[in-house]
Formats: structure tokens, C-alpha cells, sequence
């Protein structure tokens, strides 16, 4: 009898730790579940501001003149900035800045924080600028101007360089290696193919 009380006892241990163990288990399940859980909601948190910063469109009117400033989830004009006649747009890799090339050879500058022009830089000699287009590390803008290219120091907003070739349409590459040139003379229909590193 005792060694049956006292198996029944040890049973009953045995089973008790088997339900400890179990809630361990389950304890510890839910608190991984919870941390991924966690990891999730800030990866999602900060997915979507980043999708909030990307939900501003500038549309230049050459026309008319001024930089209209549109929510895209609306779809509605929140600002104008004036004083801007312009053609191609770009923004820098961080979304701080804006650059619109314009009809009179000059790039403008804009803060995208306060949606004002911060300068505007003259890079064209022979007055006309079209499309034009941001360095992967932010540091230049190639703009295009019909027989040239100018290259903009955004840390200096000042053009360092200008490479005499037909350019029309222009595009970076993802490394920043190489520059693709679209020939400004429409009978022509080349692609120039330029490397950053000697603008050549």
C-alpha cells in the first residue's frame, strides 16, 4: 500500500512537472511571439510615415510660372511657390530638396520642409535647361542644356563642371557611375553614354 501511495505520489510529481514544463513553454512561446510581435508593428510604424513622406507631388508650370504643390492622397494643390517658370523636376535622395531646371538657364532649389526656394544657380550659357537628375549620394545634378551638360555641387549650389555633348533627356545610374544622355538633336537618335568619374 505504501508503494502504491507512494508510486501515486510520484505520478502526481510527475505530472506536475510535466504541466510546469508545459507552462514554461507556453509562457516562453507567447513572449517570442510577442517580441516579433513588437518588431513588426515598428517596422510597419515606420513603413508608413516613409509611405507619408512620399505622398507630395511638384508639378512646375512653364506656362503660367510657379511650382505647384500637390498631396497625391488627395489630390489637391496645398501650396504654390511663385517666381518659378519651370521644366524638369528632381528631388534629392533624402526628400529635403527639390530641383526644377526652368526656361531661362537656371536650376531652382527648393526645401521641401517649408516649400521655399532656397537659391537658384545659373547653368546654362545658352539659356535653356530641360530634364536633369540626382546623384545617388545626393552630391550632384546633372542637368541638361541642349548642347551641354552642367554638373551642380549641391553642397555649394555652384556648377563645378560642364560637358559639351547634345543632351535632351538624361538619367543616372543606381551605383552613380555613369550618366545616360539622350542626344538633343532629335535627327540624330543616339544614346551618349557618360562616366562620372571623368565626365567623359
Amino acid at each position: 500500500l505504501q508503494n502504491q501511495k507512494g508510486s501515486a505520489k510520484c505520478g502526481a510529481n510527475i505530472q506536475s512537472s510535466s504541466m510546469d514544463r508545459a507552462s514554461n513553454q507556453g509562457t516562453s512561446w507567447f513572449r517570442k511571439s510577442f517580441s516579433r510581435i513588437a518588431v513588426i508593428v515598428v517596422v510597419a510604424f515606420f513603413l508608413i510615415i516613409q509611405k507619408i513622406d512620399a505622398q507630395t507631388a511638384y508639378i512646375p508650370n512653364e506656362n503660367s510660372g510657379g511650382l505647384n504643390v500637390i498631396n497625391v492622397g488627395t489630390n489637391t494643390i496645398t501650396a504654390t511657390i511663385p517666381g518659378i517658370s519651370g521644366r524638369g523636376v528632381a528631388v534629392s535622395p533624402d526628400g529635403s530638396k527639390v530641383y526644377i531646371s526652368s526656361t531661362n538657364g537656371r536650376v531652382f532649389v527648393i526645401n521641401t520642409a517649408t516649400n521655399t526656394m532656397i537659391t537658384s544657380i545659373i547653368v546654362s550659357t545658352n539659356g535653356q535647361t530641360g530634364a536633369l537628375c540626382v546623384s545617388p549620394d545626393g552630391t550632384k545634378v546633372y542637368v541638361s542644356g541642349w548642347t551641354e551638360i552642367s554638373i551642380i555641387n549641391t553642397a555649394t549650389n555652384t556648377v563645378s563642371a560642364v560637358i559639351p555633348v547634345n543632351a535632351s533627356g538624361i538619367a543616372v545610374s543606381p551605383d552613380g557611375s555613369k550618366i545616360y544622355v539622350t542626344n538633343g538633336d532629335n535627327s540624330n537618335g543616339t544614346l551618349n553614354v557618360i562616366e562620372t568619374a571623368t565626365n567623359t
